[in-house]
């Protein structure tokens, strides 16, 4: 069976030390968890400032390099964030491992190098945000309102802390 969370890197300037991705994968998984979403599937890429930018241009329609995209393979309209059984239709399966298809996430690691610095954080702590982040948009969160962005921000620290990562260098 294939893993639940696999993470690529794409890119090469910046090293990807194994700690970093299990690390990710670890806050991965208790975002799922609190969703009560084990079985869902995500594929995360560690990619450069060009193809971020690129894919930013051409799906959101931002030419600008950004720290995280998040591309869900489930649509959450009408339904409650995080939670599958609210879902109208139900969701795609990976054939292979009959795990949910969520969807796909991609983080810059250029651009994740730069606001742990300018946050005066780890880039392990850095790296775990956004993938939380981009993982709760793939569970059908968003930030579009106060009150969202709240909901995210509380969830994405609540599971980082719960997983031992926190604002220190």
């Amino acid at each position: 069976m294939s893993k639940q969370i696999q993470i690529d890197n794409l890119q090469r300037k910046y090293p990807f030390p194994r700690e970093l991705s299990s690390a990710m994968r670890a806050c991965a998984q208790t975002a799922l968890k609190r969703a009560a979403a084990e079985e869902g599937e995500i594929y995360i890429s560690m990619i450069g400032p060009r193809q971020i930018r690129m894919v930013n241009a051409e799906y959101r329609q931002i030419d600008a390099v950004t720290d995280v995209l998040s591309f869900p393979q489930i649509e959450w309209e009408n339904a409650l964030p995080g939670q599958l059984t609210s879902l109208s239709q139900p969701p795609e399966r990976n054939l292979d491992t009959g795990r949910i298809m969520l969807g796909d996430i991609l983080i810059c690691m250029e651009r994740a190098h730069e606001q742990a610095e300018q946050y005066g954080h780890s880039l392990k702590r850095e790296l775990c945000f956004l993938t939380v982040h981009g993982v709760l948009h793939l569970l059908g969160y968003d930030h579009v309102t106060s009150e969202g962005e709240k909901e995210m921000n509380a969830l994405c620290e609540s599971v980082l802390e719960e997983n031992g990562v926190f604002r220190t260098v």
